[in-house]
């Protein structure tokens, strides 16, 4: 698989290495040292975010995930908890979907930031993990989602890590096909323990980003714009981005009226609901959304685009008197296919490290 044309460019581009180690090599003891001089600098989060997890409900500090390692030898992974104590029973065999809400207002600024992940530095130190390896799976959804997909039983020739390529380039939301598909290109490839210093200080440095992000988000929310005008179309609890250059299409899902030909400006977006932005007035109920994305790529700077297709209706409407647009809408859409939901994610509200 790693010899074909379609992952050549891809891997070249970004000179990766691969998740294949050697029984006693240097990188296999640099991950250890590593691994113990991050656990030691992170001390006062073990201290800190447990007493915040105890005064939000009162629940178990961590949460010991049963996962399959190496040859599907199963193992307890160990997190901050960051979701609701019964949340494992709710979710079964499925991936936890942000429209669930079962994550701790914590716990989503912990999962944001990946901070919930550093206590599985203490299953790397036990040699039940690598630090970069394919994540590992629990054996529900490995039951009901995984067994059947081509090449998946390939990741279990290798240790799971903290950080894998298929979690660095790919939203959580992403199909299993393709994150096995990413995962698989890699297992058989020899480590590069340079290039895994390299992405992880890279995912360090744009998680710490982040955290500053979020900070600076809450205060903006809670302060600053409490009291504003609008608020009474701010229905959606998840968090909104505003990606740039996004051209929007919207028409009647019933293809008796051509697509409305009044501009629309796309306000934010985030997994259940999107802000447009019109001077034409959506009275209908079920309409057919089109995003598109315009970027130039890496190599050779050529543009290109992404599109994703949803169906949609109007949650809420507001009219303005006095603005270039004369209403505002807010749409509650789905994606049509798990490739609009992975296109959506991935480009539109970026989910995913790179």
């Amino acid at each position: 698989m790693e010899g074909t044309s379609t992952h050549k460019g891809f891997s070249d581009q970004f000179l990766l290495g691969g998740y294949a180690k050697e029984r006693f090599s240097p990188a296999r003891l640099l991950e250890h040292l590593l691994s113990l001089i991050i656990l030691l600098l992170a001390l006062p989060l073990f201290v800190i975010l447990p007493i915040l997890i105890k005064l939000h409900d009162g629940g178990p500090v961590f949460f010991r995930s049963l996962r399959l390692g190496k040859n599907k030898k199963p193992f307890h992974m160990l997190k901050f908890r960051t979701l609701v104590p019964d949340a494992e029973r709710i979710v079964g065999g499925q991936v936890l979907s942000p429209t669930q809400r079962l994550e701790t207002p914590i716990g989503k600024f912990m999962r944001d930031v990946r901070l919930d992940e550093i206590p599985q530095l203490i299953n790397v130190l036990k040699g039940e993990m690598d630090f970069f390896g394919p994540r590992p799976e629990r054996p529900a959804v490995y039951e009901a989602q995984c067994k059947s997909i081509p090449g998946y039983e390939k990741r279990f020739d290798v240790k799971p890590g903290v950080m894998g390529y298929a979690q660095l380039f790919t939203p959580h939301g992403t199909p299993k096909k393709l994150r096995s598909l990413v995962d698989g290109i890699y297992v058989r490839k020899k480590q590069k323990f340079l290039i895994d210093f390299m992405l992880g200080l890279y995912a360090t440095v744009h998680l710490a980003n982040i955290s500053v992000h979020r900070a600076l988000q809450l205060v903006w929310r809670r302060l600053i714009r409490l009291g504003r005008v609008g608020r009474a179309i701010e229905v959606r609890t998840l968090e909104r981005m505003r990606p740039k250059g996004v051209t929007l299409t919207i028409c009647p899902a019933d293809g008796t009226r051509p697509c409305a030909s009044a501009t629309f400006m796309l306000g934010d977006i985030n997994e259940e609901y999107l802000m447009v932005y019109t001077s034409h007035d959506l009275e209908d109920e079920n309409l057919i959304i089109r995003l598109e994305k315009r970027f130039f790529h890496l190599q050779g700077w050529r543009k290109k685009f992404k599109a994703a297709r949803c169906r949609g209706s109007v949650y809420k409407r507001r009219a303005f008197a006095k603005s270039p647009f004369k209403f505002a809408f807010v749409l509650h859409y789905e994606p049509e296919t798990p490739l609009n939901s992975y296109m959506i994610q991935k480009y539109f509200i970026m989910k995913s490290i790179f």
